[in-house]
C-alpha cells in the first residue's frame, strides 16, 4: 500500500513531529491560556499567604507569649521536615532489612522517643495557638 521508505521509523517520528507542530500552533493560544491560570492562583494564593502572615506579624507585636509560640511553631515546622526526612531514610533502611540486603542501622528506640515528643509538642503548641488567636 506505501512504499517502504514511508514506514520506517525515521519518517514516523517526522509525521508525529509534524501533527505536533500542527496541533500546537492552532491551539497555541489555548495551550498558553492553560498555562497562565495555575501561575495565577499560584501567585493570588502566595500573596494571600503572605498577608496572613503579615497580620499574624502585627498581632504579635509587642505580645512576648505569642512570639515565642510563634518562634516554637515554625522551629517545629523545621523538625518536622527534618523527621519527615528521617522517616524516608527509617523506610528504605526497613525496606534494605526486609530483602535482606543488611542489617538495621537506625536505633529505633531513640527515634521512636524523639517523634512521640515532637508529636505531642506540636499537637499542644497548636492547641495553644488555636485558643489565642
Amino acid at each position: 500500500m506505501f512504499p517502504s521508505w514511508l514506514t520506517t521509523p525515521e519518517m514516523i517520528v517526522t509525521y508525529v513531529l509534524f501533527v505536533g507542530a500542527a496541533v500546537i500552533s492552532i491551539y497555541a493560544a489555548d495551550i498558553r491560556a492553560a498555562f497562565r491560570i495555575p501561575v495565577r492562583r499560584y501567585r493570588e494564593g502566595h500573596r494571600e499567604d503572605l498577608e496572613a502572615e503579615l497580620r499574624n506579624l502585627k498581632y504579635l507585636h509587642e505580645n512576648t507569649y505569642g512570639l515565642l509560640l510563634y518562634l516554637a511553631l515554625h522551629a517545629s515546622n523545621a523538625l518536622g521536615l527534618v523527621g519527615y526526612g528521617f522517616l524516608t531514610v527509617l523506610g528504605i533502611d526497613a525496606f534494605l532489612v526486609i530483602i535482606g540486603r543488611q542489617q538495621s542501622v537506625v536505633p529505633l528506640t531513640q527515634f521512636g522517643g524523639a517523634w512521640c515528643g515532637y508529636l505531642v509538642g506540636r499537637a499542644i503548641i497548636n492547641q495553644i495557638i488555636s485558643k489565642r488567636t
